[in-house]
């Protein structure tokens, strides 16, 4: 009752907040901290009649006066008849943050079946500001076993899910920050990805040409020299997502790989 509550509470503060599709509604919770910060969670409600195998991904994109900074949850869950689930939320410490925008998706496959969006503009600091904040962590409360042992353990893989992926916006020119906006809108991590940066990062040139390269965990992937025009942009940004996305998985399926071999050992003794 207390979750129902929450959500409907959630639907009156932020307006029309469910992204709308046949089989899955999705939305944006926003709650505020005793310290003042925005707490945003990612719900689900399924209207299927069966079980439903599905990932999602919360993009929270910080704009602040050195740059821009984006962040990536993202995995994979099932979601009964019915069912209402929280997947993933953010804390966003307004004070520190000039704006935000968050983007949350979900998936069937590689299809959108579902997507919310949020940003820190004025009608929503309204809102926020007129939230009763939540009680101190500080503040003693009586715990059950329940709660306890709910604390102990995860339910699910979905709850014990961290931030995966942070992603560094380094340009300085106008046509490379637009590379970095059209590759950030683009961007979804593989759902096996796990503790990645990903940097794009303006290199000096001569005349009024951009050069860019792309840095995953430190390491360059590659350079380019950008044109400003839009498909070309437009191009280059999805042939990064790929590259990237190929790279992430390889890497990953190259870690499991070699662990299961450390497992094996060698067979001597």
């Amino acid at each position: 009752m207390r979750f129902i509550a929450l959500l409907f509470c959630s639907l009156l503060l932020t307006g029309p907040v469910y992204g709308q599709s046949s089989l899955v509604l999705s939305s944006l919770d926003i709650q505020r901290a005793a310290d003042g910060s925005a707490i945003i969670t990612g719900l689900v409600r399924s209207q299927a009649e069966k079980i439903q195998a599905l990932s999602y991904a919360l993009q929270l994109k910080k704009i602040g006066p050195t740059g821009n900074v984006m962040t990536t949850q993202s995995g994979s869950f099932t979601l009964e008849p019915d069912e209402e689930k929280s997947l993933t939320n953010v804390t966003i410490n307004l004070g520190a943050t000039a704006a935000f925008e968050i983007n949350f998706k979900v998936f069937d496959d590689e299809r959108i079946v579902t997507t919310k969006q949020m940003k820190s503009d004025e009608v929503f600091m309204q809102k926020f500001r007129a939230l009763q904040p939540l009680p101190s962590p500080n503040t003693p409360q009586k715990e059950t076993k329940q709660e306890t042992e709910k604390k102990q353990k995860p339910r699910n893989a979905v709850d014990a899910l961290e931030i995966d992926g942070l992603i560094l916006d380094e340009t300085r020119s106008k046509t490379g920050r637009d590379f970095y906006d059209i590759f950030y809108n683009k961007w979804v991590a593989p759902a096996e990805a796990r503790d990645f940066s990903i940097t794009i990062r303006e290199l000096p040139s001569r005349g009024r040409s951009a050069r860019i390269a792309v840095e995953v965990n430190g390491n360059i992937l590659f350079s380019r020299f950008l044109q400003p025009r839009q498909d070309i942009l437009e191009l280059l940004a999805e042939q990064t997502v790929t590259v990237i996305q190929k790279h992430l998985s390889d890497s990953e399926k190259l870690k499991n790989d070699m662990e299961v071999d450390d497992q094996k050992g060698s067979g001597i003794f």
